[in-house]
């Protein structure tokens, strides 16, 4: 790679890091900051919005009190006045307090007077059912003798959820003893949330428990954190984000939950702002990249590649005589004026060096001519050595191969037989001996001629070469006979095998000159140390065992052991 590329990869790779490192932190610390502020600005709005709704709640707490700390309720509960209940409990009443229920209770909690004001129709009606009971499990009424009574929340009836509150029914002056206790309500319908919206200005909902959404994750999760008592804001998705609140029944357990939605314009816009800033920020570095490649290329790298180029040029031309030149007063012309002494230095070293060559060459031209003579006995004494080892190799093959196989001779054989008897003393590992002999051999002769006896020879010797590995040894002992030495094996199973596999080799017929010639042959096999323990005795029970195998006919083999006991 070049120095030019090698820098700018260098650049590249260290502005690619250095970016990555921007975008991936800067992400990480302004989107997380963006989304505090986003969920900052969510909880002040839910905020707003429970504290509206609180403020219904605190209305109808203010209504509940007026009532109850008045000298006629108080009075009306103790004579229960038919009067009171004419001039108060008119549907007008009801009407433009925009309220359903108002219930009147003695001390010891049981209802002592109450109207239900139908809003929608207009008209008084029966008392729903469970609603007396709902509001009896509540426990609100319990020992209203005992405290001032004063309770805000949610009840769950079967018309729907009812807001009410609850207080005591004392004097004017907000003395007692407590005469009982008034309860107002009214259910919360579309118009008072429409009321809500209106007064947070943002899109809300209510869900009341318990709730299953089972394919809103979102929902979901805020109904498990706000039935604990707990607000709970989550994204809806890229443009809406929620805020999710309680709401309280009368004894300030949640009931139901308060959901408002805002728009994400605040992270979506802190989003775009750190897109914007990362573009900023990268297409600023890529030009200080290309400034700082730009001064590098120029100041140092084209300068540098100069002298380079100059100092490749000198070499090849090997011109040292030439010097290098450079602009500019740094480090780099410090550099260049050690090359240029160096090759100064080169240069008279060049010329003291070819003074000497060609004084050196005019001596060895003198040497050379002297020594004409030498060189001219020493070529003639190296022809003479390379003849004689050619007739030494000549020689060898003379004495340790048979002339008409090329199968090694009995002296060959004898030799390599002692050596392998002297390693079998110090290894312990045994091997055999194969006396091997054609059965028709003279008849061979006889019939076809000696010419022909010679080519069979040569057949047998091939086939051997065929079945015999390089560790054995197969030669040629006399006429027709051939001794094989088998390394490394013992055991009878697999001597059988090889006697097998041999005579199936050199029983294959041979063919020539339109003749036809096929015979058996007849193997005797000793075994070391079993058969004896020298050239001699191994070989001599081979052989016997040989002949007591050729009376058996045919292609056969017969151990030297076998034998001797027979003879025994």
């Amino acid at each position: 790679m070049k120095l030019r590329a090698k820098v700018l990869l260098i650049l590249a790779t260290a502005w690619a890091v250095i970016f990555m490192t921007l975008y991936f932190a800067s992400k990480a610390i302004l989107t997380a900051k963006f989304s505090r502020l986003e969920i900052q600005q969510v909880d002040s709005n839910l905020g707003r919005a429970t504290l509206a709704f609180r403020d219904m709640q605190h209305a109808l707490t203010l209504l509940s009190n007026d009532w109850g700390q008045w000298d006629d309720a108080y009075i009306f509960m103790r004579n229960k006045n038919s009067n009171f209940i004419k001039a108060n409990f008119e549907a007008n009443t009801f009407s433009n307090a925009k309220m359903n229920v108002i219930f009147i209770y003695d001390t010891k909690g049981k209802l002592f007077f109450g109207k239900y004001y139908d809003l929608v129709n207009k008209q008084f009606a029966s008392i729903p059912d469970d609603l007396l009971s709902n509001i009896q499990s509540t426990h609100i009424l319990s020992k209203l003798n005992e405290s001032n009574t004063n309770k805000v929340g949610l009840i769950k009836t079967s018309k729907g959820y009812l807001i009410l509150s609850v207080s005591s029914i004392l004097k004017s002056d907000g003395t007692g003893p407590i005469a009982g206790a008034i309860l107002m309500g009214y259910f919360l319908d579309k118009g008072h949330i429409e009321k809500l919206i209106k007064a947070v200005r943002l899109p809300m909902t209510f869900y009341y428990f318990p709730v299953d959404y089972s394919k809103n994750q979102v929902v979901n999760k805020a109904y498990r954190n706000t039935s604990n008592n707990q607000i709970y804001i989550s994204p809806s998705n890229k443009k809406i984000i929620s805020g999710f609140a309680p709401i309280l029944d009368v004894n300030q357990h949640p009931i139901a939950m308060l959901r408002i939605y805002d728009s994400r314009t605040l992270y979506n816009e802190g989003i775009k702002t750190i897109k914007y800033y990362l573009l900023t920020i990268l297409m600023l570095g890529f030009g200080v990249a290309l400034l700082i490649w730009y001064l590098l290329k120029v100041y140092v790298l084209d300068r540098l590649i100069s002298v380079s180029q100059q100092v490749i040029n000198i070499n090849k031309e090997a011109q040292f005589s030439k010097r290098i030149t450079i602009s500019g007063k740094d480090e780099l012309n410090q550099m260049v004026d050690a090359l240029n002494l160096l090759m100064e230095l080169i240069e008279l070293t060049q010329d003291q060096l070819s003074s000497r060559l060609s004084q050196r060459t005019e001596k060895l031209e003198r040497l050379a001519h002297l020594n004409k003579n030498l060189f001219s006995v020493i070529n003639q004494q190296k022809a003479t050595e390379f003849k004689m080892r050619k007739d030494e190799k000549t020689l060898r093959q003379m004495a340790y191969y048979d002339g008409l196989t090329g199968l090694p001779n009995r002296m060959f054989f004898n030799e390599m037989l002692e050596k392998t008897i002297k390693r079998a003393e110090n290894t312990g590992v045994g091997f055999v001996i194969m006396f091997l002999d054609s059965n028709k051999f003279k008849h061979i002769n006889d019939t076809y001629g000696h010419d022909m006896g010679d080519i069979f020879l040569k057949h047998v010797a091939n086939r051997l070469k065929l079945v015999v590995k390089d560790s054995d040894v197969a030669a040629r002992m006399a006429g027709d006979e051939f001794i094989i030495l088998i390394n490394n094996v013992k055991e009878k199973v697999i001597i059988d095998l090889i006697a097998e596999k041999i005579l199936a080799s050199v029983s294959v017929p041979m063919v020539e000159k339109d003749v036809t010639i096929s015979t058996s042959f007849s193997i005797g096999i000793s075994i070391y140390p079993e058969d004896g323990e020298t050239v001699e005795t191994l070989e001599h029970s081979a052989d016997v065992a040989m002949y007591y195998a050729k009376r058996q006919g045919n292609n056969s083999y017969r151990y030297a052991s076998e034998v001797e006991k027979e003879v025994e």
